[in-house]
């Protein structure tokens, strides 16, 4: 493996750890018009979700967490 494959390898890992992961779940075949519908207004399905959480929670923007909180 290269150098720089371990680097961005070590990078990611590090990006990963700061973040939470959730999973959704939606109706069978309903994929592809969430991809379309962020698609639509040049999002990716993850800042599409997230904007549309965010909403719904009457927020503009995640609220800061100190790492104590975590």
């Amino acid at each position: 493996m290269s150098k720089h494959y371990e680097q961005r390898k070590e990078a990611n890992k590090r990006y990963l750890e700061k973040q939470d992961e959730l999973k959704i779940r939606i109706p069978g075949g309903q994929k592809a018009t969430v991809q379309a519908a962020a698609a639509a207004v040049g999002e990716s399905v993850n800042e599409y979700t997230q904007k549309a959480l965010l909403a719904r929670m009457g927020m503009k923007e995640w609220p800061t967490i100190n790492e104590s909180e975590q």
